[in-house]
């Protein structure tokens, strides 16, 4: 029997990008924006987790997620609840799935991949060299 709830396909890969680097939360030093990789003004599909543009792809016959209207790429911080603690991260994709903004993006102490609700970032815009 096939269960009734959504299926939400939420592929978290370890990301290969080597050029992404940063330093201590006292201050970060920001690499360039990627020119790719990424997913802007559409939902992302399965081709796109599968192709490592997008980290998640919301999959349900009968509903769609909708890409958010913010810069992607582009820089921001990833709180930590109970913490002040922050994660530099860049983010790669930005949709709202059933009333929720999610984000996908690679952060940039691990580079790995991976999805939270937009309210856990603090976006930084595309210009940015470095925070303290």
């Amino acid at each position: 029997m096939k269960s009734t709830y959504f299926k939400v396909i939420l592929i978290l890969f370890a990301s290969s990008w080597t050029s992404l680097q940063a330093h201590d939360h006292s201050e970060h030093i920001w690499p360039p924006l990627p020119d790719s990789g990424f997913i802007k003004g559409r939902a992302a599909t399965k081709a796109d987790v599968d192709q490592r543009n997008a980290v998640f792809a919301f999959i349900k016959d009968d509903e769609k997620s909708t890409p958010l209207n913010i810069p992607i790429p582009q820089y921001g911080l990833l709180t930590t609840p109970g913490s002040k603690k922050t994660t530099p991260v860049i983010i790669i994709q930005a949709e709202k799935v059933r009333g929720m903004d999610m984000v996908g993006y690679v952060n940039l102490k691990n580079n790995k991949r991976a999805v939270t609700l937009l309210k856990k970032v603090k976006l930084l815009g595309k210009e940015l060299k470095k925070t303290k």
